[in-house]
């Protein structure tokens, strides 16, 4: 449908031009047409060269990467160390992200003070 619409107005601005065309030479005085010599156009030359010639494209857009992907993590915690540049090969089991441990370290360490605390108080009441 494009292609047609694009086809009538190239063949309705031909039929415009021509019309312009032949209007304006009818209307136009024989002695007018005499008049109108050859003139000379200035010409300049140069030799032609074989040279390379660099490409350069300016322009404004947006580039999106083909693959990407978003991490997420299953805990929560601040992020101590970061083990890939963008745009770097990644494969599975490679370190990405390293988290702050300590918060998880004591978590771990305040458990086995509360189970050592009660073995002690299980064999404290239990009799032997």
């Amino acid at each position: 449908m494009r292609h047609r619409s694009l086809f009538i107005c190239a063949v309705a601005l031909a039929l415009g031009a021509g019309v312009f065309a032949l209007s304006g030479s009818m209307t136009s005085k024989p002695e007018e047409r005499a008049n109108t010599g050859t003139r000379s156009v200035p010409v300049t030359a140069a030799e032609a060269n074989a040279q390379d010639v660099s490409i350069i494209l300016r322009g404004l857009g947006t580039v999106t990467a083909f693959n990407s992907v978003a991490l997420t993590s299953r805990v929560e915690g601040n992020i101590t160390q970061i083990s890939f540049k963008e745009g770097q090969y990644v494969h599975t089991g490679d370190l990405l992200i390293q988290l702050d441990p300590r918060p998880y370290q004591a978590a771990l360490d305040q458990a086995k003070a509360n189970l050592l605390r009660d073995e002690a108080a299980l064999a404290k009441f239990s009799p032997s």
